[in-house]
């Protein structure tokens, strides 16, 4: 992907500022790097990818999710056969940070 101009920002600064903004403030991404996050997290098509051989598959999401909203997560659950599906409460997109040993019980009781 070619590098974006300081330009194209300065033309779309009142849009894309703020958000920008907040992105550097709270995760500590320059903005190219949250750019092309966002870009891809647009084209991606989960439908298209799902290999159908059964694989067993768990789908964990976090209720607060705002990146990837649960909703979509359960679109992911419908698409691959035979897959659980489970919600974490109080967690976002980083489901695992600072919930580790909740995490690693889940996953735990999931293999079993």
């Amino acid at each position: 992907m070619t590098p974006l101009s300081d330009s194209f920002f300065e033309k779309n600064e009142q849009v894309y500022f703020p958000l920008w903004k907040a992105i550097l403030t709270e995760e500590g991404f320059p903005r190219e790097t949250s750019l092309k996050q966002i870009l891809a997290a647009a084209r991606f098509k989960i439908d298209k990818r799902i290999d159908s051989s059964k694989v067993p598959t768990l789908v964990l999401v976090g209720a607060s999710d705002q990146f990837v909203p649960p909703e979509h997560s359960k679109l992911i659950h419908k698409l691959i056969e035979g897959s659980s599906f489970q919600i974490v409460e109080e967690a976002g997109h980083e489901i695992s940070m600072g919930r580790e040993i909740e995490i690693e019980s889940i996953l735990k009781t999931w293999v079993k």
